[in-house]
């Protein structure tokens, strides 16, 4: 709770504000947990253009990297921490209020995915509903929205992007001791080379 704000002053100013209808209709936000995700997200449309910019700069979405052959997903560090916590602490509770959340939520820690980067899939997926709702101006409704079934692919295509990264990332693994192999008994790849090399 931001410091000198009382539980009234923050139920009057959300009250008040437009868009508060889109935020407290989502399961388990409350009245605190939705004037946070308000206040961090805000009510400028235009710098979100896309449910992605929002799932990027919450630091929902992996960050993807290539140099080469080699394609890495990894956690994005670069991002609103607060925005990242108020999202993140949301979708975390509303697992426990959605089935459709459970779900997502259940099948990402049997992927085998530890708790917070569960939370982040399901955070991503929140995003998206939330991001259409605000640019729409409607209140979230469970019957007509169901982010978290249609974004469920996209993360499932997530998962098998980064299994083969590490599958790719074995294979380079592997050529670079074979290479390092013949390069100890003859020496005939400069070290200068050596990534090129592997990149064949």
């Amino acid at each position: 709770m931001p410091w000198g704000c009382s539980p009234t002053s923050i139920d009057r100013q959300l009250a008040a504000h437009a868009d508060a209808h889109i935020f407290t209709a989502l399961p388990r936000s409350g009245r605190t947990r939705a004037a946070r995700l308000l206040a961090e997200i805000g009510d400028c449309r235009a710098k979100f253009p896309t449910p992605e910019s929002l799932a990027c700069l919450a630091g929902a979405a992996p960050s993807t990297r290539r140099s080469g052959k080699l394609r890495a997903v990894t956690f994005r560090w670069a991002c609103d921490k607060q925005l990242r916590d108020a999202v993140t602490d949301f979708a975390a509770d509303s697992r426990h209020d959605n089935r459709s959340a459970a779900d997502l939520y259940d099948r990402a820690r049997a992927r085998g995915h530890d708790h917070p980067h569960a939370v982040r899939f399901l955070a991503r997926a929140w995003l998206f509903a939330i991001w259409h709702c605000w640019q729409q101006g409607t209140a979230y409704d469970p019957s007509r929205h169901h982010a978290p079934q249609r974004v469920a692919r996209l993360f499932e295509t997530d998962s098998r992007m980064q299994t083969e990264t590490l599958a790719v990332s074995r294979k380079l693994d592997q050529k670079s001791r074979e290479l390092a192999g013949d390069c100890a008994a003859e020496s005939m790849i400069p070290g200068g080379f050596r990534e090129a090399a592997l990149l064949d």
